[in-house]
């Protein structure tokens, strides 16, 4: 896979990675975590660190804009969350850094494995499938 190194193959890399977030809203960690891995060769602390680096908002800021003009952000959650987030990234990146590339390997297979189990057999819960759109949840607020 020595062409995916090129700039077009990276873009390309870079092209399903985004669209799979932004029809899926996935972290792009999600797809290119494992295509650096397998594809590119990277170690498991260059691949996440990797991921990260591009992954950032200025790379997700489209998307964010397009689904804000179609109602589909909950802007209540986004400082909690994001707040969250940016205290304990530092904390996963020292985690990262001192964890062996086969541990890593395995906890980001295993992570991925129990999303996917969770998304194909666990029932929706009744506040995850609302009776109003979020757009119409936000008017009566």
């Amino acid at each position: 896979m020595l062409w995916l190194r090129a700039p077009l193959g990276l873009l390309l890399v870079g092209g399903l990675a985004g669209l799979l977030s932004g029809i899926f809203g996935i972290g792009g960690g999600l797809i290119l975590v494992p295509i650096f891995i397998h594809l590119l060769r990277l170690d498991g602390h260059h691949a996440t660190a990797t991921s990260l680096a591009i992954v950032l908002l200025p790379v997700a800021l489209p998307a964010v804009i397009h689904f804000h003009k179609a109602g589909h952000i909950e802007w209540w959650i986004v400082p909690w969350v994001a707040l969250g987030f940016a205290l304990f990234s530092s904390l996963g990146a020292k985690i990262n850094i001192g964890a062996s590339d086969v541990v890593l390997r395995r906890a980001f297979a295993v992570l991925l494995v129990y999303a996917a189990f969770n998304m194909a057999f666990k029932a929706p819960s009744a506040k995850s499938a609302p009776e109003q759109t979020p757009a119409e949840v936000a008017e009566t607020r």
